[in-house]
Order: structure tokens, then sequence, then C-alpha cells
């Protein structure tokens, strides 16, 4: 429905449905008839477009957040096995997955940097 409603790229309809969520109507969107619903749509396509940096940055650093809690997650497990290969195994890829949400983390605020200008 979101892409009948914009046109929008099918790669960014998640994405533009949490903005609906959490930007547009600050609530699930089942209650919405189908063109409140498109004007919604509409409106969370526009925002996208005008703040991608911040959207995109935010979306990463959401992944990277849960992919951070699956891998220390993951160790954690491996720790308590007492499986050496696999603890460091796990440990290489908490390790990777930290660097990689301290990356988001810094494109995140960069993004929200601007849009404080």
């Amino acid at each position: 429905m979101v892409h009948e409603a914009t046109g929008a790229p099918r790669h960014l309809l998640p994405l533009l449905e949490n903005i609906m969520r959490n930007d547009v109507f600050h609530s699930t969107l089942d209650w919405q008839t189908r063109a409140q619903f498109d004007r919604g749509a509409k409106q969370a396509y526009t925002l996208y477009r005008r703040d991608s940096a911040f959207y995109d940055a935010s979306a990463t650093l959401q992944a990277a957040a849960f992919e951070l809690t699956q891998a220390e997650t993951a160790a954690s497990s491996a720790q308590a096995s007492g499986n050496k290969a696999a603890s460091a195994a796990a440990n290489s890829r908490a390790a990777s997955a930290r660097a990689d949400f301290a990356l988001a983390q810094a494109a995140f605020d960069g993004a929200c940097d601007c849009q404080l200008r």
C-alpha cells in the first residue's frame, strides 16, 4: 500500500512504514482510512527525501544495535559452553559488531548534527 501511494522504491518501504508510525501518526497504522494512510505514506516519503541522511543513519544504527546484541549473546553462550574455538569465533564476531556499531553511532551523530544546522 505504501508503494502504491508513493511509488517509492521497494527497499525503502519498511523505512517509510516506520516513519509513518513514528513521525507521521505516532501510532499504529491499522486505524487509518485508506485516504489517511495514503496521505501519511506521502508525508513519510516527503520526510524521508528531505532528511534521508538522518533516516538512513538511524536505520543503520538500529540494525547495528541488533547485530551487536546478537553477537554479544552468542559470545556469552560460547564462553559458558567452555568451547574455546567457538568462544574465540564468537568474541571475534562481537568485536566486529562493536566496531560496526561505533561507526553507525558516529554516522548517526553526524546526521543528527546536520539536522541541527
